[in-house]
């Protein structure tokens, strides 16, 4: 692993902005700029290269000369596949000086110039305040998105008489935060360091909802947690059709197992009631998909397995006439062989 420095005046920034990206050069060169409009100046920003192919490294390279010392390139060593996103996370994070640690998908941007700011006034003199999340705006293609993804509805949620703070934060808990449907994105995640190395980073055996894992633990280990419901952020939607990134390189029955692998997890080592309750509930629904997407496509003995599993945590009456109908179809299947 190279890492390339340049000199930088401050030693201790506020915040160390950490952005993975392998094969985007154009895309990480705007996700970098938009870092760089940010008017609080107490920042490193460290871009992670996941061994993009060669003819890519001049412009990876070149990304260093757009701040005044203070970008940081990490190059990777070169894989086919590369080494995921958790992995080049969990270095930029080693690597990063500031007190907190913040992410950046490299095909998104941030959109708030006071982003920063307000978070370093909500939490200058505070420092019990591990997590402060807020929200961004989805978009495929130049359409917006209009549900209401990972935190983006908390604020509706959140009791009516709860009292924003100054800068329109709020305080919220475990409880608060497992309403969304959810988890907060890493756009919209800022972390103070030594909360990250508790918890133990991210999971570099997971390289799909490596950002629900890392979530259940951070709000669990967390002392205070601050919540903005403004939007930071442009997220832009993965396109299906095109296969660059976590999101779309991963079948869609592979990502429902991975994500059960996700909540397994946190239901075997979580402490937290809360947590492994909403991890059961998201393992049942996990379930009931691939159920219901193997009935579509004719297996109907798969289907019977996975939906007998859901029914247990998620067992209603609507559910239990559907499993009958799989139990009916899958033993007539099985008598016509």
């Amino acid at each position: 692993m190279n890492d390339t420095t340049l000199p930088r005046a401050e030693l201790t920034p506020d915040f160390s902005v950490v952005i993975p990206s392998r094969n985007r050069p154009s895309l990480v060169r705007a996700a970098v700029e938009s870092v760089l409009r940010q008017t609080h100046r107490s920042r490193e920003i460290i871009v992670v290269n996941d061994g993009s192919d060669p003819q890519h490294s001049s412009v990876y390279e070149a990304l260093q000369t757009l701040g005044q010392g203070e970008i940081r390139l990490i190059e990777l060593q070169r894989t086919i596949n590369g080494h995921g996103p958790s992995y080049a996370i969990n270095r930029g994070v080693e690597a990063a000086q500031g007190r907190f640690v913040c992410f950046l998908d490299d095909d998104d941007s941030w959109t708030d110039e006071q982003h920063l700011a307000r978070i370093a006034s909500a939490v200058a003199g505070r420092p019990s305040v591990d997590l402060y999340f807020c929200c961004q705006a989805a978009f495929k293609g130049e359409q917006l998105v209009t549900d209401e993804l990972w935190l983006n509805g908390l604020k509706r949620q959140l009791d009516s008489a709860r009292t924003a703070r100054p800068g329109g934060e709020y305080a919220v808990g475990v409880a608060d935060l497992l309403r969304c449907p959810t988890f907060a994105h890493l756009n919209t995640m800022v972390v103070r360091k030594p909360l990250y190395a508790e918890a133990g980073g991210m999971d570099e055996s997971i390289r799909y909802e490596c950002e629900w894992d890392l979530y259940f633990r951070l709000i669990e280990h967390a002392q205070d947690i601050l919540y903005f419901p403004g939007t930071v952020a442009r997220h832009n939607v993965p396109d299906p059709t095109q296969r660059t990134n976590a999101s779309t390189v991963v079948p869609d029955l592979h990502k429902l197992l991975l994500r059960i692998r996700v909540m397994d997890k946190a239901l075997l080592l979580s402490d937290s009631a809360p947590i492994r309750g909403r991890a059961g509930e998201v393992k049942s629904t996990s379930l009931k998909h691939i159920a219901t997407m193997l009935a579509g496509a004719g297996k109907w003995q798969q289907s019977l397995r996975y939906a007998s599993e859901a029914l247990i945590p998620g067992f209603n009456a609507k559910w239990f006439a559907y499993w009958c109908y799989l139990a009916a179809r899958a033993t007539f299947s099985r008598n016509q062989r």
